[in-house]
């Protein structure tokens, strides 16, 4: 169907639920007016609907009586919004507005979207493995769609997905608790979380949160046994404390730790039987983290000075079985086993200070200056597997044994060191040119800076040339040889950013607006333009180039914030378009798997988002959200062609139609608050990647597919005690096993994803 059909329909569709609404004898009942919801994306305290942009939120009482425990949990549940993963955090990304060219963001390309906890910006762009932060105590989650460069800077090309914690209460000592047990098919789901918040004077107090999940996967690796293979673990806590230290000055002292390990990857090979894989290691991708921030608020009278300083040290690792990017190779000899362990250490430090007006004069402002540095420090070896060695006999010899990593190693010790700096200054600037017209213009004035540095390491070579060794051997003999290969490289460039709006109140409940917001995106070094970044296996492929390109785009977009039927029901919708110039792209070269950045062209993306929620009576409740658009290529040179397989007119990675709706009913059973909720989300297919192969121009790549639209409904009923909350519900009640995830990548022989099955379990929880 087209997006234009698609588009009519949606309408029509919305049409017929507004009327339906307005019709209902429920809105005709006195009460239930929503509740008004504050947002921070301006970095001041705002209403939602007076905003001038597009945002979706999620509350806290939406995040825990939905289960909303994910970032696949929080996509389905927005317009506009998609998210992306090969596994718990491994290669994940979040997609806003279809910004983005594969299923797969790999090879430490910069994100198009930016995840912020409170102050601080989490996302890394050199560490394959994300932490998946628990929900627990999120207060709010605000997606903020389209560029955010003037206040985010260059990690917000597409948007924000911003998590805000509960912050410490000064007037009361207050705890709660959550369990959830649920059960897929046998396989057992645990979840443990709690709170206690405890004022230690009248001015300072103390809120801890701690939390465990272990979730059994539904996947078997019919090589090791394992089933269910890919169990996911993960603990943490976090520690906020506030002190009012006089009227005027206030700080904020937050930790946070978060420790996961995913046991296996969740993908499977179809050919081998549903759910099935087999990989001759686990391949396993643990991740810790750790961050702290300190923010302290002056109040100077005529503005508000703020200080947030945040530092996160992490640590990932990750191991995978690629022998399937050896399979076909000429001297393959049908038993070889290859495999990566690669790890990542990375050290960040980000210092915001900005000054935002007060009062309610008719010029307001905020100019502020911000800092980030982020050091990685990556490792990786190259190894085959003890049976292999044992298979050829011992004949094997020069292999080195790499402790904390693998036996077996043919490459090692290949260390990298990434530094990326970002300075700038910003400034938002407001001024009522009437009562009902309100003009914005924003800039940002910054400076991108990397140093990227390979040091030597050692190398057993073979005649195996795809491991991008300086010394080929022969026969079953290893030759051990270091390869210096040095400083990469080091480089600045300007990332200047600005946008302008204009928001007109047309009566005191609908808001008009109109807004034009630039994006960047920081360019890459490739970490595999070795060897004069030629093929060793085929020196026709592709040349990775050095360091990749920026990219840029404009996001166009009016839009309407409405407050209609007595304040019991809001409705907002926006029109965008997008142009995106130079676009980053994560490719991989077909005949040696060397991971690299290219560069795209250009792309266009138009579309359509709306957001409604209804009171429909003091018991009833509804929610519907949707988003129509068409994405897709429509510049690319020959050579850019080459580099990344796209073609001009190849869709981009995002479905054409996604919509969600909820309901949820109250009611009085025996003297206790019963509530039946039940909400379906439906997501439209979309490609993988793109169309053809990376190297040759005009050849069909053999990966590419499109994955399928599928629809996910979940049901729930809970009782209040008093208290005590209890709820039963259902994920998935219909089985639905389309694939949601295809891998684009050859290197992996499992590449398909689904959701998790059909799962019941309980919920109790307690405040």
């Amino acid at each position: 169907m087209s997006t234009k059909l698609r588009l009519i329909g949606a309408l029509q569709f919305l049409l017929v639920t507004a009327f339906a609404l307005i019709a209902s004898p429920g809105f005709a009942q006195e009460g239930g007016n929503l509740e008004e919801i504050i947002v921070t994306a301006t970095k001041r305290e705002e209403r939602l609907q007076d905003v001038p942009m597009s945002i979706s939120v999620l509350g806290q009482d939406e995040i825990v009586s939905r289960g909303i425990e994910s970032p696949d949990d929080i996509a389905r549940r927005t317009a506009g919004l998609d998210f992306k993963s090969v596994g718990r955090g491994l290669n994940s990304q979040y997609i806003i507005r279809g910004v983005s060219m594969s299923a797969n963001q790999n090879t430490n390309v910069n994100k198009t979207v930016m995840v912020y906890f409170d102050d601080m910006p989490i996302t890394s762009p050199m560490n394959n493995v994300q932490a998946d932060l628990n929900l627990y105590d999120i207060g709010q989650i605000e997606v903020l769609k389209g560029p955010q460069g003037t206040l985010f800077g260059a990690g917000s090309l597409a948007g924000v997905v911003r998590l805000i914690s509960n912050k410490p209460d000064t007037s009361g000592f207050d705890y709660s608790g959550h369990v959830d047990i649920g059960s897929t098919s046998g396989e057992m789901r645990k979840r443990v979380s709690g709170m206690v918040n405890v004022p230690l004077s009248d001015t300072m107090a103390l809120r801890a949160v701690g939390y465990m999940r272990a979730e059994d996967g539904w996947h078997t690796n019919i090589t090791s046994g394992a089933s269910p293979s890919d169990n996911n673990r993960d603990q943490g806590a976090r520690l906020a404390l506030s002190w009012e230290v006089n009227d005027d000055l206030s700080a904020r002292l937050g930790y946070v730790y978060h420790d996961q390990e995913a046991k296996d990857l969740g993908l499977f090979d179809p050919s081998l039987g549903q759910y099935n894989r087999a990989s001759f290691k686990p391949e396993a991708f643990p991740a810790e983290v750790k961050f702290y921030n300190l923010t302290l608020d002056y109040d100077l009278g005529f503005a508000k000075l703020t200080s947030s300083t945040n530092y996160l040290d992490s640590y990932s690792k990750q191991q995978n079985d690629l022998t399937g990017a050896v399979r076909g190779a000429p001297w393959y000899d049908g038993e070889f086993q290859f495999g990566i362990d690669f790890s990542n250490t990375e050290d960040a430090k980000v210092q915001e200070i900005r000054l935002a007006s007060t009062g309610d004069g008719r010029f307001q402002w905020i100019v502020g200056g911000f800092y980030s540095e982020r050091e990685n420090n990556y490792k990786q070896v190259l190894h085959t597997s003890d049976a292999y060695v044992e298979f050829k006999g011992g004949t094997i010899t020069g292999l080195v044994n790499e402790p904390g990593y693998a036996d077996n190693a043919m490459v090692y010790g290949s260390y990298r060191n990434n530094i990326a700096r970002e300075n700038a200054l910003f400034a938002e600037l407001s001024y009522d040119l009437s009562d009902r017209l309100t003009g914005t213009i924003g800039f940002r004035k910054a400076e991108v800076e990397q140093d990227d540095t390979r040091i030597p390491g050692g190398c057993s070579c073979w005649p195996m040339p795809f491991l991008g060794s300086v010394v080929i051997g022969g026969g079953n003999s290893f030759e051990v040889t270091p390869y210096p290969l040095g400083l990469f490289g080091t480089g600045k460039q300007d990332a200047d950013t600005s946008k302008f709006s204009l928001a007109y109140q047309a009566n005191d409940n609908i808001n008009l607006y109109f807004n034009a917001a630039e994006g960047f995106r920081a360019p890459k070094f490739n970490g595999s333009a070795v060897n004069d970044a030629v093929s060793a296996i085929d020196p026709t492929d592709i040349v990775i180039n050095l360091v990749s390109k920026s990219d840029t785009l404009w996001n166009y977009e009016i839009g309407m914030k409405s407050t209609l039927l007595d304040g019991r029901m809001t409705a907002n919708v926006s029109l965008y378009q997008i142009d995106w110039t130079d676009i980053q792209f994560s490719s991989t070269r077909r005949s040696d798997s060397a991971g690299f950045i290219a560069n795209a062209g250009a792309a266009e993306i138009s579309g359509l988002e709306v957001d409604m929620f209804g009171a429909v009576s003091d018991g009833f409740n509804i929610g519907f959200n949707m988003s129509v658009s068409s994405a897709s290529i429509t510049e690319a040179t020959t050579d850019e062609e080459a580099a990344t397989g796209a073609v001009v007119g190849a869709p981009l990675v995002s479905p054409d139609f996604k919509a969600s709706l909820f309901l949820e009913k109250y009611m009085d059973i025996g003297g206790k608050e019963v509530v039946i909720r039940g909400d379906i989300q439906h997501v439209d297919s979309m490609p993988n990647g793109m169309p053809n192969t990376v190297g040759r121009v005009g050849v069909p790549n053999g990966l590419y597919q499109m994955m399928d639209s599928y629809q996910n409904i979940n049901t729930s009923v809970g009782w209040n005690m008093g208290g005590w909350n209890i709820q039963l519900y259902g994920e998935n009640i219909l089985n639905n096993d389309d694939y949601t995830y295809i891998l684009s990548d050859p290197s992996l022989h499992a590449r398909y994803g689904t959701l998790r099955p059909r799962t019941f379990g309980i919920r109790v929880s307690t405040d």
